[in-house]
């Protein structure tokens, strides 16, 4: 079994700048609309032969 220590988590969030989370999040959420995206396209493409 693994034990997780909750400190060691949470240190190197708390050491990082603020702005380096704030682009980390929105390079997240930017990632995830291209994947929303792709599969939409993709999605069209099988069911209808176009986009």
């Amino acid at each position: 079994m693994v034990t997780i220590d909750s400190e060691t988590l949470r240190a190197p969030a708390r050491s990082r700048p603020f702005y380096q989370q704030v682009a980390q999040l929105s390079l997240l959420f930017l990632g995830g609309l291209l994947m929303l995206a792709a599969a939409t396209a993709l999605m069209m493409e099988l069911a209808y032969g176009r986009l």
